[in-house]
């Protein structure tokens, strides 16, 4: 994956960095249980352990133990970023950033902590490769001890308060269903659980061979958890498509959370067409981006797009000699298929008077 997001207007202090034992191991396989309940245990101590040296620990001594989770790749870097300087507006439970790599994670914001996590992947290749790392974000259920978490994907925005999903004991997550094809799944992008040791056995038993109907983490987790989800309102978790298709039933004022599903707000291409429809969501989100950040954004943006034209600029500077070359040699072989063409006629006319 590419570092390149890592690096946007980074301008404040390093998060905490969260060491876990060095014989767990960088990759392991969903149908190694053993390992998964080793690593589990390493990766729950340790959160644990950085949870008590925690501000907000030192503040609230009899409260809850409640805290925000989310997985980064250094290409969603700048996601996580602006996910985290929104959550605080409106929180200040401590936020642990799971990553797949180790890389400096810059944010000027208290009581945010990194971890680098071993990559889980399932037996099988996922159906789509863009989901293939995101079953990784199912260590969460593993931090044991903690009461309360709030899990929430780099790719959204939180624009209202949303520690009403600390409430309670019950697994909370808004509906996927965008125009209604279906409206039984949850989206595993924002998800509010109680950690127990029934719902890390789940993974541990289950995600190897669940079945997922998308390829990804939110198949795998419809499996195992759909009968136990209680679904809030879609406020918590807004589909960036959903106020088009769904117009009438959103009150753009009350959206708590804002899900960047598909195209990222901080990339450059369109991947579908809906996604043009979503550019005043995105522009919510740009806004949230300091000075140095978004001039940072818009070089990385020239240079991407300078490298995916760079083809059609190499052609049109072609010198004439070579121009007329190229040209002479596309009509030496447009007449050489239409000689052959002709002389295969002549052929067969000859073969079969």
């Amino acid at each position: 994956m590419s570092n390149a997001l890592a690096t946007i207007g980074g301008t404040s202090t390093a998060a905490k960095k969260i060491a876990i034992p060095a014989n767990v191991p960088g990759r392991i396989s969903l149908a190694d249980k053993l390992r998964l309940d080793f690593a589990g245990d390493a990766i729950g101590t340790a959160i644990n352990m950085a949870y008590e040296g925690s501000q907000y620990v030192e503040k609230n001594t009899d409260a809850r133990r409640i805290a925000f989770v989310t997985l980064a790749t250094p290409d969603y870097d700048i996601g996580a970023r602006i996910l985290i300087r929104s959550l605080r507006r409106f929180s200040d439970a401590p936020v642990f950033v799971m990553m797949l790599s180790e890389w400096s994670f810059i944010t000027d914001e208290p009581d945010v902590f990194t971890i680098a996590v071993p990559e889980l992947r399932r037996p099988t290749d996922a159906k789509r490769a863009e989901f293939a790392a995101t079953f990784t974000k199912f260590w969460a259920f593993a931090l044991l001890g903690l009461e309360r978490i709030v899990f929430i994907d780099s790719d959204c925005l939180v624009t209202g308060d949303i520690e009403p999903l600390f409430e309670g004991e019950a697994f909370l997550a808004c509906r996927d269903s965008v125009e209604r094809v279906r409206t039984d799944i949850f989206n595993s992008g924002v998800m509010a659980f109680s950690p127990s040791f029934e719902q890390w056995n789940r993974i541990v038993t289950g995600a190897a061979t669940a079945e997922s109907y998308d390829g990804g983490d939110q198949g795998v987790l419809n499996t195992l958890f759909r009968n136990s989800v209680k679904f809030v309102p879609s406020e918590f978790n807004t589909l960036k498509h959903y106020p088009y298709f769904r117009a009438a039933e959103v009150d753009q004022t009350q959206i708590r959370c804002i899900h960047y599903i598909v195209k990222k707000p901080w990339e450059i291409w369109y991947r579908e067409i809906s996604d043009s429809f979503a550019v005043d969501l995105e522009d919510r989100w740009t806004r949230e981006l300091t000075h140095d950040e978004l001039l940072a954004l818009v070089s990385h943006w020239r240079r991407t797009q300078f490298l995916a034209e760079r083809g059609r600029f190499d052609v049109t500077r072609q010198s004439p000699r070579k121009k007329r070359k190229q040209t002479q040699t596309a009509i030496a072989i447009a007449a050489s298929v239409i000689l052959l063409f002709v002389l295969g006629a002549v052929f067969g006319s000859v073969m079969h008077p």
